[in-house]
């Protein structure tokens, strides 16, 4: 597999301003290709994709900039009414929560979980799951023959 490290400033800004759909793909493991799940997977879509030039366009990520304020501010408000309370916090879940709410929101005008519910923790051990699976080395990645 070859491999491209840009070691200066100015080099870095060239490739991923004027170059970006170049360095944007990705590999995609053979066993998320078993069933199909890289086409129909949002992270593995091809970048010069209308959908995605749409969904994360300069100027809708500017549109949205005032949900993602607001998800801050609500995971802001959590931490510091857990420190009030003096209870334990799990950052990454918190942290997994407001992602997860930002998205879903900007995507669908809806948080999917909430920091006190249980369908977070489910959401996240279910995504943490899918990608520790997803890592694992297949001998098809070494040997396409296979």
């Amino acid at each position: 597999m070859t491999n491209i490290v840009i070691s200066s400033p100015d080099m870095a800004i060239e490739a991923l301003h004027k170059h970006d759909l170049s360095f944007s793909g990705r590999t995609v493991p053979y066993i998320l290709q078993t069933f199909d799940h890289h086409i129909l997977s949002v992270v593995y879509l091809d970048p010069s994709v209308h959908l995605t030039t749409k969904i994360f366009s300069s100027s809708r990520l500017d549109s949205t900039q005032n949900l993602r304020l607001k998800k801050l501010q609500e995971m802001l408000e959590h931490v510091n009414e857990c420190c009030r309370k003096g209870e334990a916090l799990d950052i990454s879940e918190v942290t997994f929560t407001t992602s997860l709410n930002s998205i879903t929101s900007t995507l669908f005008s809806v948080d999917l979980a909430g920091f006190a519910s249980d369908s977070s923790r489910e959401f996240r051990d279910t995504v943490l799951g899918i990608l520790e699976e997803a890592g694992k080395p297949n001998i098809a990645d070494f040997f396409p023959v296979m």
